[in-house]
Protein backbone atom coordinates (compact mmCIF):
# COMPACT_ATOMS: atom_id res chain seq x y z
CA UNK A 1 0.00 0.00 0.00
CA UNK A 2 1.39 3.22 -1.11
CA UNK A 3 1.57 5.94 1.94
CA UNK A 4 -0.66 9.02 1.28
CA UNK A 5 0.45 12.70 1.33
CA UNK A 6 -0.43 14.83 4.11
CA UNK A 7 -2.77 17.35 3.80
CA UNK A 8 -2.46 18.87 6.90
CA UNK A 9 -0.22 21.84 6.54
CA UNK A 10 1.81 23.17 9.52
CA UNK A 11 3.48 21.88 13.10
CA UNK A 12 0.95 19.03 13.72
CA UNK A 13 1.66 16.67 16.66
CA UNK A 14 1.70 12.81 15.17
CA UNK A 15 -1.41 10.52 16.06
CA UNK A 16 -0.36 7.03 17.48
CA UNK A 17 -2.19 4.01 16.95
CA UNK A 18 -0.94 2.60 20.15
CA UNK A 19 -1.24 3.36 23.91
CA UNK A 20 1.51 5.95 25.06
CA UNK A 21 1.95 5.54 28.90
CA UNK A 22 4.56 7.58 30.94
CA UNK A 23 7.87 6.10 31.66
CA UNK A 24 9.42 5.65 35.26
CA UNK A 25 11.65 8.83 34.19
CA UNK A 26 8.21 10.93 33.73
CA UNK A 27 7.13 11.69 37.47
CA UNK A 28 5.49 14.87 36.23
CA UNK A 29 2.50 15.28 33.60
CA UNK A 30 1.49 18.63 32.96
CA UNK A 31 -2.85 18.51 32.11
CA UNK A 32 -4.66 21.85 31.30
CA UNK A 33 -7.62 22.92 33.62
CA UNK A 34 -10.10 25.42 32.29
CA UNK A 35 -10.60 28.86 34.30
CA UNK A 36 -13.37 31.11 34.54
CA UNK A 37 -12.36 33.49 31.19
CA UNK A 38 -12.39 30.51 28.67
CA UNK A 39 -8.25 30.18 28.52
CA UNK A 40 -6.70 27.12 30.40
CA UNK A 41 -3.91 26.95 33.18
CA UNK A 42 -1.76 24.02 33.00
CA UNK A 43 -1.53 21.59 36.53
CA UNK A 44 1.12 19.54 37.01
CA UNK A 45 0.08 16.06 38.36
CA UNK A 46 3.05 14.43 40.02
CA UNK A 47 3.80 10.47 40.78
CA UNK A 48 1.09 9.54 37.60
CA UNK A 49 0.17 5.94 37.72
CA UNK A 50 -0.99 4.63 34.79
CA UNK A 51 -4.13 2.52 35.23
CA UNK A 52 -5.59 -0.72 33.28
CA UNK A 53 -8.52 -0.14 30.64
CA UNK A 54 -12.44 -0.70 32.39
CA UNK A 55 -12.28 -4.21 30.59
CA UNK A 56 -9.44 -5.29 32.21
CA UNK A 57 -10.84 -4.18 35.57
CA UNK A 58 -13.82 -5.52 34.95
CA UNK A 59 -12.74 -9.52 34.08
CA UNK A 60 -9.67 -8.82 37.09
CA UNK A 61 -12.65 -8.50 39.67
CA UNK A 62 -14.70 -11.08 37.94
CA UNK A 63 -12.07 -13.41 38.60
CA UNK A 64 -10.79 -12.47 41.87
CA UNK A 65 -14.62 -12.96 42.73
CA UNK A 66 -15.03 -16.08 41.53
CA UNK A 67 -16.86 -18.54 44.18
CA UNK A 68 -14.29 -20.90 46.42
CA UNK A 69 -16.53 -23.91 44.97
CA UNK A 70 -15.44 -23.22 41.19
CA UNK A 71 -12.56 -25.83 40.91
CA UNK A 72 -8.49 -24.76 40.41
CA UNK A 73 -7.34 -25.60 36.41
CA UNK A 74 -4.35 -28.17 36.17
CA UNK A 75 -2.14 -28.14 33.65
CA UNK A 76 -4.13 -30.33 31.57
CA UNK A 77 -7.10 -27.71 31.14
CA UNK A 78 -7.69 -26.35 28.30
CA UNK A 79 -7.83 -23.17 29.41
CA UNK A 80 -4.30 -23.40 30.82
CA UNK A 81 -2.45 -22.26 27.61
CA UNK A 82 -2.76 -19.20 29.15
CA UNK A 83 -1.04 -19.79 32.14
CA UNK A 84 2.67 -19.78 30.88
CA UNK A 85 3.89 -16.55 30.15
CA UNK A 86 2.70 -14.79 27.59
CA UNK A 87 5.98 -13.28 26.06
CA UNK A 88 5.63 -16.89 24.57
CA UNK A 89 2.84 -15.98 22.17
CA UNK A 90 4.23 -12.27 21.56
CA UNK A 91 6.39 -11.62 18.17
CA UNK A 92 7.88 -8.12 18.68
CA UNK A 93 8.34 -7.77 14.55
CA UNK A 94 4.58 -8.07 14.47
CA UNK A 95 2.52 -4.61 14.87
CA UNK A 96 -0.36 -4.43 17.33
CA UNK A 97 -3.34 -4.60 15.24
CA UNK A 98 -1.76 -7.76 13.42
CA UNK A 99 -1.03 -9.48 15.75
CA UNK A 100 -4.11 -9.98 16.54
CA UNK A 101 -5.11 -10.90 13.34
CA UNK A 102 -1.85 -13.60 12.96
CA UNK A 103 -1.54 -15.18 16.49
CA UNK A 104 -4.05 -13.73 19.08
CA UNK A 105 -7.49 -14.30 17.74
CA UNK A 106 -6.49 -17.69 16.76
CA UNK A 107 -5.20 -18.81 20.32
CA UNK A 108 -8.73 -17.45 21.48
CA UNK A 109 -10.75 -19.06 19.21
CA UNK A 110 -8.86 -22.43 19.60
CA UNK A 111 -9.21 -22.34 23.19
CA UNK A 112 -12.49 -20.33 23.92
CA UNK A 113 -14.66 -21.24 20.32
CA UNK A 114 -15.97 -19.19 17.79
CA UNK A 115 -18.40 -17.53 19.71
CA UNK A 116 -21.56 -19.51 22.04
CA UNK A 117 -20.57 -22.77 21.17
CA UNK A 118 -18.01 -22.86 23.54
CA UNK A 119 -18.36 -25.13 27.20
CA UNK A 120 -17.71 -22.43 29.24
CA UNK A 121 -18.23 -24.39 32.38
CA UNK A 122 -15.10 -26.43 31.22
CA UNK A 123 -13.34 -23.26 30.73
CA UNK A 124 -14.21 -21.31 34.16
CA UNK A 125 -11.55 -22.43 36.74
CA UNK A 126 -9.62 -20.28 38.94
CA UNK A 127 -5.66 -20.30 39.65
CA UNK A 128 -2.35 -19.53 37.44
CA UNK A 129 -3.46 -22.39 34.72
CA UNK A 130 -7.08 -20.92 34.61
CA UNK A 131 -8.71 -17.58 34.46
CA UNK A 132 -5.63 -15.89 36.34
CA UNK A 133 -3.23 -16.84 33.55
CA UNK A 134 -6.29 -15.53 31.13
CA UNK A 135 -6.09 -12.14 32.64
CA UNK A 136 -2.14 -12.12 33.01
CA UNK A 137 -2.50 -12.77 29.36
CA UNK A 138 -4.62 -10.27 27.91
CA UNK A 139 -3.12 -7.72 30.63
CA UNK A 140 -0.07 -8.05 28.85
CA UNK A 141 -0.95 -8.22 25.00
CA UNK A 142 -2.94 -5.01 25.65
CA UNK A 143 -0.57 -2.67 28.25
CA UNK A 144 2.55 -4.07 26.84
CA UNK A 145 2.07 -4.67 23.23
CA UNK A 146 -0.50 -1.78 23.03
CA UNK A 147 -3.63 -4.55 21.51
CA UNK A 148 -7.04 -2.62 21.54
CA UNK A 149 -8.99 -4.19 25.04
CA UNK A 150 -11.89 -3.75 22.81
CA UNK A 151 -10.78 -6.92 20.81
CA UNK A 152 -10.85 -8.88 23.43
CA UNK A 153 -13.88 -7.72 25.11
CA UNK A 154 -15.42 -8.65 21.73
CA UNK A 155 -13.79 -12.15 21.75
CA UNK A 156 -14.22 -12.96 25.56
CA UNK A 157 -18.33 -11.07 25.68
CA UNK A 158 -19.50 -15.09 25.83
CA UNK A 159 -16.94 -16.05 28.55
CA UNK A 160 -17.37 -13.30 30.77
CA UNK A 161 -21.24 -13.45 30.51
CA UNK A 162 -20.89 -17.17 31.65
CA UNK A 163 -18.22 -15.88 34.88
CA UNK A 164 -21.18 -13.75 35.64
CA UNK A 165 -23.76 -16.38 35.83
CA UNK A 166 -21.78 -18.55 37.70
CA UNK A 167 -21.13 -15.59 40.42
CA UNK A 168 -24.60 -14.93 40.22
CA UNK A 169 -26.01 -18.70 40.50
CA UNK A 170 -23.54 -19.41 43.07
CA UNK A 171 -24.62 -16.63 44.91
CA UNK A 172 -27.95 -17.06 44.73
CA UNK A 173 -27.69 -20.77 46.26
CA UNK A 174 -25.24 -19.49 49.16
CA UNK A 175 -28.28 -17.30 50.06
CA UNK A 176 -31.21 -19.62 49.29
CA UNK A 177 -29.75 -22.05 51.15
Amino acid sequence: MAPIPSTVHGSVAPIHSHKLAPTPEDTNLAISTPREDGASTPKVVSDVTVSTSSFIRKLQGLVKGLPENIPEALQSDKIAVFGGDPKGFDDPTIAADELWEVVLNNILKSTLGWGTEGNMDEIIRRGKWGLDGLVKFVTYFVEERGVNAVLFEAKLEYLIKAIEKTSVTIDYQEISS
